[in-house]
């Protein structure tokens, strides 16, 4: 699942965040289908929303540690 929402946002920078969310959704039920693996599409919804929770918490600490090492 992190691979395919780290990959739509690097292939589609210019697509508005609901054009992203439909490639991601895609792709993901491409990849699972392929594996034969079933999901619902609200399961997939809360795998991006939970991977694109953490993208946002991991590049807000970073922004916080640049901060706070500049200040020092």
């Amino acid at each position: 699942m992190r691979t395919c929402v780290k990959a739509v946002e690097q292939i589609y920078k210019d697509l508005h965040w609901q054009a992203k969310y439909n490639e991601a959704v895609k792709a993901i039920t491409e990849m699972l289908n392929i594996k034969g693996i079933i999901f619902t599409e609200f399961e997939i919804r809360m795998l991006i929303e939970a991977t694109c929770q953490e993208f946002v918490k991991v590049v807000t600490e970073e922004v916080e540690e640049n901060i706070t090492e500049e200040q020092n």
